[in-house]
């Protein structure tokens, strides 16, 4: 698979754009790669393993819809990140993991142990807004990536268009950024990119409980210590690879999915509740 998407990569087509990049850009500096497509296909490539960013170490790859808007906020001056944490059904899992990696964090962490839809809907309206959402449980999406459901508890299974007026509101309210810690989250992805949310994080294919609770520690502990968000994936993904000796592959599964209409955050911009300037 990589030899082949390198060589894909390098052939004509490709070779203006390689060019550009390694001429307008030095290899120190940070960038984001953003692969525009709906297709399934395309967007289950491990697109991280192209030889550009062995080379450009502060570069990461995410994928985008082809069409993209920016949400007007309501300015909700926050001194405390606040993230809404749902720990859904955890049959054969343990989501408590989860619950202490986030529990040790600088924050104002709100769980919902396996909600009600209700409970989940009643929480996304909070007038306080939330900067941060991250489900840990079980999920999964159609083959074709259309479309994705999350059990919340063991009897509801949701879709985003379940909540689609809760989630707008919670984005008008400054919602940045969803984390899907549980399998196969691209079509909750795709979903959720129709309402114009700032950044996503899944994963693309099932995941391993002990691969999903290392990434969100991981993550959490990079972004919050100071590394720009596309880092703080990058340092967590790169940092599975041991477990790839049990879990082949498990460093291709985390991927971000951009609005490119907004500005990836830090974690000081969350606890300012604004985006960093433009760079």
């Amino acid at each position: 698979m990589e030899e082949g998407l390198n060589k894909w990569l390098i052939s004509e087509p490709f070779i203006p754009i390689d060019r550009i990049l390694r001429e307008k850009f030095n290899r120190a500096d940070q960038l984001r790669v953003i692969i525009q497509s709906q297709n399934p296909d395309l967007r289950k490539l491990p697109w991280h393993l192209w030889d550009f960013l062995k080379v450009y170490r502060q570069a990461e790859i995410a994928l985008s819809a082809p069409f993209y808007d920016r949400v007007a906020k309501i300015a909700l001056p926050r001194t405390e990140i606040r993230i809404l944490s749902i720990l859904g059904d955890n049959q054969g899992i343990n989501t408590d993991t989860d619950k202490q990696v986030l529990s040790r964090i600088d924050a104002e962490v709100e769980f919902l142990d396996k909600p009600s839809r209700q409970e989940l809907d009643a929480q996304l309206w909070d007038e306080q807004g939330w900067d941060i959402l991250c489900f840990s449980g079980h999920s999964s999406s159609q083959m074709d990536g259309s479309s994705g459901w999350m059990n919340i508890n063991q009897v509801d299974k949701l879709t985003i268009p379940d909540l689609k007026n809760a989630l707008s509101a919670a984005i008008e309210r400054g919602l940045q950024l969803a984390i899907f810690n549980s399998c196969d989250g691209l079509g909750l992805a795709r979903q959720l990119a129709d309402l114009h949310i700032p950044q996503i994080i899944v994963m693309r294919e099932l995941v391993p409980d002990v691969v999903a609770q290392e990434f969100l520690k991981n993550f959490v502990t990079a972004f919050a210590g100071g590394k720009s968000f596309y880092l703080a994936v990058r340092a967590a993904r790169e940092k599975l690879q041991p477990l790839e000796q049990h879990y082949p592959c498990v460093t291709w599964l985390p991927v971000i999915c951009q609005n490119p209409a907004e500005i990836p955050p830090t974690w000081e911009s969350f606890r300012r509740g604004e985006p960093e300037p433009h760079q």
